[in-house]
């Protein structure tokens, strides 16, 4: 599966190489974020991982199916992200095409993704504000709505494996796989 590190930010391009080869390069922390999102993508099963940076620029009818998943610092940075995701495909949407991958696939989210995403946002607030309880309240019921949903299911193997860490907790968590 293809997938995508989303973040906005100021680079440098520039050709690296010898008389023999050249080959252009971009350097900025930004390029770094980006490739840990996209890095991201696996642990989190999603297709794109966007930073909240870029999710301030999409007009409305594109962050309608943006969904704020997490809260992180990555490797290489000192700074937390949030991590959005795109769904694109929606899971309470039945098949239209009979093929795999393009099941699921919407043009307007439907009412009852609407409400999930609300609610899965919900659980993320509470985590991230710290009221483990709550969010693992709130996620659960969504995970038992969409057990499909693997962002859901991260961020809870994330506080019951982390319970103990809850009274020093920051408001984000560190990305340590590439």
């Amino acid at each position: 599966m293809k997938s995508f590190g989303i973040h906005l930010g100021w680079a440098i391009e520039g050709a690296i190489g010898s008389n023999m080869k050249i080959d252009a390069s971009y350097l900025s922390p930004h390029v770094n974020i980006s490739s840990r999102l996209e890095a991201a993508t696996k642990q989190y099963g999603v297709m794109m991982l966007i930073s909240g940076e870029v999710v301030k620029h999409i007009k409305s009818d594109l962050l309608e199916r943006c969904r704020k998943i997490d809260r992180v610092t990555v490797k290489g940075s000192k700074s937390p992200i949030e991590m959005w995701t795109y769904d694109v495909v929606d899971p309470f949407v039945p098949p239209k095409y009979g093929f795999e991958e393009f099941d699921g696939i919407y043009d307007s989210p439907c009412a009852q993704y609407a409400d999930y995403k609300t609610r899965f946002e919900q659980g993320i607030e509470c985590y991230i504000g710290g009221n483990w309880d709550e969010a693992i309240s709130k996620l659960r019921d969504c995970k038992q709505e969409n057990p499909h949903d693997k962002p859901c299911q991260v961020i809870l193997d994330y506080m019951e494996e982390n319970q103990d860490a809850l009274g020093s907790w920051p408001g984000y968590r560190e990305l340590t796989e590439k």
